[in-house]
């Protein structure tokens, strides 16, 4: 579950080569995807480090042989090779190809064991944890959200509405978690495996 939902999140299965990757800056999320990695498909993943970023431009600055190694502020890509994309995709029936992302109907059918650990990573990479006063995911896909919200319930959470706004002439879409009784559920049936959005939960909770 937590393989998926970084996927679904910051990583990708790349369309032509079938390759996964997983991008980040977060050493804690870095290393629970390859932890994950590892345990299930017995596998260490090839470390590639960014440059600084420069408008949005990717450019590599060298391989590294542990995530450790990553200098602070930069993004880091984790590649595994092409079996390991085309295992996920036949047992969750093509959930990630290239830029297109779903969550299908055998995603849905899993335990909660597993939309726990989907939850806890998509989170991870996609949330805010406001200290003003709510949890808000964030998204470009509407219909990603509207399943989160549903898969959100069975553990009894509950969510605000869908809203919109525009970034850069494109519609983003976002909703909110709000509730002392709301965070403490999400707090202990899911939790968060970011050091500091797991902190700002645990104040919130305490603020309110």
């Amino acid at each position: 579950g937590s393989i998926v939902g970084h996927i679904l999140g910051d990583g990708s299965i790349d369309k032509r080569y079938k390759q996964i990757s997983f991008s980040n800056s977060n050493k804690f999320l870095l290393k629970e995807f390859s932890d994950y990695m590892k345990k299930i498909f017995k596998i260490r993943p090839r470390i590639w480090m960014q440059k600084e970023p420069d408008f949005g431009n990717t450019e590599w600055d060298r391989k590294l042989k542990e995530i450790d190694e990553l200098l602070e502020g930069r993004n880091c890509s984790l590649f595994y090779p092409t079996i390991c994309g085309v295992i996920l995709n036949l047992l969750f029936d093509n959930f990630a190809i290239g830029k297109k992302k779903k969550i299908t109907e055998k995603i849905l059918d899993t335990d909660k064991n597993f939309k726990k650990g989907l939850i806890r990573a998509f989170y991870d990479n996609e949330c805010n944890v406001n200290k003003s006063g709510f949890i808000r995911l964030f998204q470009d896909r509407k219909e990603v959200l509207e399943t989160f919200r549903a898969i959100l319930k069975e553990f009894n959470i509950e969510t605000g509405q869908i809203k919109t706004y525009i970034k850069k002439d494109k519609n983003r879409y976002y909703f909110n978690i709000y509730g002392k009784d709301n965070f403490l559920k999400f707090y202990k049936k899911i939790g968060l495996t970011s050091p500091k959005k797991a902190e700002r939960l645990n104040k919130l909770i305490h603020l309110i």
